[in-house]
């Protein structure tokens, strides 16, 4: 993935942005970023530097790692499958982001990238055997990569089952909005 002028992040910018994407009430914001720091302790995102006397910086893929995992958690999936299931699926989850991303940035310039919409696809079944404990040592893996062509089929396919559909050009497009508003912009120099 290229990196991007917006980049690194520090923890607190990564924060912010966080609470920003998932619309997080004033008062809810204390206990939000205290989950956050839980899920960094669980090891997302990976290879983030930091330590005594040297800050932590997140690059575009860590951001996206974090994103992941608060979708999956917000999508009511406890915060040890969210991880698991987003280390598992990471190498489908950052190409479908990658595609998507430049997607975004491609918009207004001269040669767009086209791609077809992507969705990632959940099946609940495993989150909410998971939320129970049931399935606590088995290995995640319930999600699928799927374009907006094969939407119609899911659709029709899984109508007795529940799952989860996120919609990855909009998780592009809304990470592009903030990460360039100029309220994020002076929230980071300030």
């Amino acid at each position: 993935m290229k990196q991007n002028p917006l980049f690194p992040l520090r923890s607190r910018d990564v924060d912010q942005f966080l609470l920003v994407f998932h619309d997080i009430e004033e008062k809810e914001q204390k206990g939000y970023i205290q989950r956050l720091k839980n899920i960094t302790r669980m090891g997302v995102p990976t290879g983030v530097g930091g330590g005594r006397g040297h800050p932590a910086q997140y690059d575009l893929e860590q951001l996206f790692q974090l994103i992941s995992v608060t979708m999956l958690y917000r999508c009511h999936l406890t915060p040890l499958y969210a991880v698991k299931l987003m280390q598992f699926s990471w190498h489908k989850m950052i190409a479908s982001l990658d595609d998507q991303w430049k997607f975004v940035l491609s918009r207004n310039t001269e040669e767009p990238f086209h791609v077809e919409r992507s969705f990632w696809s959940i099946s609940t079944d495993w989150g909410l055997a998971h939320t129970r404990n049931v399935a606590e040592n088995l290995m995640p893996h319930s999600l699928e990569v799927i374009n907006s062509s094969q939407l119609g089929n899911l659709m029709r396919d899984e109508y007795k089952r529940s799952f989860i559909l996120i919609d990855v050009r909009k998780v592009a497009e809304l990470t592009a909005r903030i990460l360039t508003s100029d309220d994020f912009q002076k929230f980071r120099e300030s």
